[in-house]
Formats: structure tokens, C-alpha cells, sequence
């Protein structure tokens, strides 16, 4: 078992998501490099100042790549070393336990939850 650097607690391996403001940097990055990259490009373009859309496509390559990368990190999750007493996951910039209940397909709460459940929907209808 592992033991934190920062507090010497012992680190399991739990769920953790990208953390906010990473994903906003990216997103930040994707509006930085289409204004200030492709953006004038495709205004001389337009302007008949340039021929074609040659000089665009690397810097639109690069908008894209950050863009996907922007929407990819809100959806991923994966399994890191985190502490249990204070709550830091490795690398500490990049990721951050996911807090709630997250009931795996073959544990015994997900069976409670299907069965917690039932009465509810049938009252519904």
C-alpha cells in the first residue's frame, strides 16, 4: 500500500475525473488558437490578401485537437491513487476524486437500487 506524500495517509486507488479548470483551459486554448491563428488567416483569405486555405489548416488541426480534447475531459474517468484523509489524487493538477455513490453493474447496491426502485416506478404511472 502506498502512502500520500502530502499527509502520509495510505492512497487507494479510486474513480477520478479531470478537474474543472483544466477543461477550461482547454477550452480557452481552443478559442485562443481559432482567434488569434486561424481566424486572421481566413480573414486574408477572404480578403483575396492569400490564396487558399493552405496556411489555416495546421493552426485548424491544432483548434480541433484542443476542442475534442476540451470535450473528451469532461466524460473521461479513471482509476488513480488518491488519499483517503486528504482527498489528492496523482498528479494533483490534472486529476480529482469523484465524490457520490457510484454503483458498479455486479455489487449487491446495485441490486438494492434496482430494488429501491421499483416501487416508485410503479407508483408513477
Amino acid at each position: 500500500m502506498e502512502t500520500c506524500p502530502t499527509c502520509g495517509g495510505a492512497r487507494t486507488r479510486v474513480l477520478t475525473r479531470v478537474r474543472w479548470t483544466v477543461r477550461v483551459a482547454l477550452i480557452a486554448l481552443t478559442f485562443a488558437i481559432a482567434a488569434l491563428g486561424v481566424a486572421p488567416r481566413m480573414i486574408g483569405m477572404l480578403e483575396g490578401v492569400r490564396a487558399g486555405f493552405a496556411p489555416a489548416i495546421p493552426l485548424g488541426i491544432a483548434c480541433a485537437v484542443a476542442g475534442v480534447a476540451a470535450f473528451v475531459a469532461g466524460f473521461v474517468r479513471l482509476r488513480r491513487p488518491a488519499c483517503g484523509r486528504c482527498g489528492t489524487a496523482e498528479p494533483g493538477w490534472l486529476f480529482v476524486p469523484v465524490t457520490g455513490n457510484v454503483v458498479s453493474a455486479g455489487s449487491s447496491d446495485a441490486a438494492d437500487a434496482a430494488d429501491a426502485a421499483q416501487p416508485a416506478l410503479a407508483d408513477a404511472g
